[in-house]
């Protein structure tokens, strides 16, 4: 009897030993697979934060390129008011002589004399002729 039960033992021994290994070597496994996974998450943890900054870095210059233009745009609608107050002038001016013009060219009644009159606005040639300077010069550039 004695003889049966030492095998026994033995094998349940052996089974416990070959149940610990297979439990160990799970566990390990299993915790080298979560180590793996880990860092290849950091890693693309990593690289999103790189293209996170180019972004960043990307929509910065867009902003300072956008602020640029929308000066550039402010300054041209300025002169496009500056402008649009000319024209609106010199068509009242025009409108104003066309009204009062004396056809007849020899005209003793002609007031002012031929070739002797000024725009009611004097500033109004010499804002147009700056303007218009300024919008030749420019284009040249």
């Amino acid at each position: 009897m004695k003889s049966s039960i030492i095998p026994e033992i033995l094998s349940y021994l052996a089974t416990g030993i070959s149940t610990a290994i297979a439990g160990g070597t799970f566990i390990h496994f299993k915790a080298k697979r979560k180590t793996e996974t880990q860092r290849a998450r950091q890693e693309e943890n990593v690289a999103d934060l790189g293209r996170f900054e180019n972004l960043v870095r990307e929509v910065q210059f867009l902003d300072k390129r956008l602020e640029k233009y929308r000066y550039i745009q402010l300054r041209q609608e300025k002169k496009m008011q500056g402008m649009q107050s000319i024209l609106t002038k010199t068509i009242g001016c025009k409108k104003y002589a066309e009204q009062h013009i004396c056809l007849n060219i020899p005209c003793t009644d002609r007031i002012p004399e031929f070739g002797s009159y000024k725009t009611v606005d004097e500033k109004l040639e010499e804002n147009f002729e700056i303007e218009y300077y300024e919008a030749d010069s420019q284009k040249d550039s």
